[in-house]
């Protein structure tokens, strides 16, 4: 129906998944989190089907604040995939209302699909770790001529993996946007053009 589209040396199809929506709930989570400065923050959630004409549902959970929808209206959830993945829904149209929306961000778009392989932020928090443990050793240690080796070694390995992992995350970032600008317009025809 709409034209593959290939982000390194991957092709990502589109699917679309049109029907009326059912069994519309919209609610809200509380999130707290603190210690001695609480803070909260509120997460709108709309959980729904989309039943085809055929009987077939597809289930969809939109955590966006400024969706409207309601049971009955007509509905398309637009998604990628490649040959062995398929990526959350990246789109949702609502066709009686005659709007859409965004409901994932590249990195995660691109995540799912397997499309780049991106570092995960845990590598970053390993050597900030290393660097914090090795530091911490090397001043309780007092002499800093006779501390261990492995106190030097650890601040090094802490310092350059941390340069690494920030040099690692800004290529992968612009590599990202790179190839999200080149296939947004596309997506964005699809979501105009789709009809139900």
């Amino acid at each position: 129906m709409f034209e593959p589209v290939t982000v390194n040396k991957q092709t990502i199809n589109w699917g679309v998944y049109s029907g009326l929506a059912i069994g519309v709930q919209k609610y809200t989570k509380t999130h707290v989190s603190g210690g001695e400065y609480t803070t909260s923050t509120i997460e709108t959630i709309i959980e729904l089907s989309i039943q085809k004409n055929n009987g077939d549902e597809a289930e969809m959970t939109i955590k966006r604040e400024k969706i409207r929808v309601r049971d009955g209206q007509r509905v398309s959830g637009i998604f990628g995939y490649t040959e062995s993945e398929k990526s959350n829904w990246l789109i949702f149209v609502n066709h009686d209302a005659e709007k859409w929306y965004w409901l994932d961000t590249p990195r995660s778009f691109f995540e799912s699909l397997g499309v780049f392989r991106l570092l995960s932020p845990l590598w970053l928090i390993s050597f900030i770790v290393i660097l914090i443990i090795s530091v911490i050793a090397r001043v309780v240690s007092g002499d800093y001529s006779h501390s261990p080796i492995w106190t030097t070694i650890g601040i090094i390995v802490g310092i350059i993996g941390i340069i690494f992992c920030i040099v690692q995350f800004i290529l992968q970032r612009h590599r990202v946007n790179l190839a999200w600008n080149t296939i947004e317009p596309q997506i964005i025809q699809i979501a105009r053009e789709l009809r139900y």
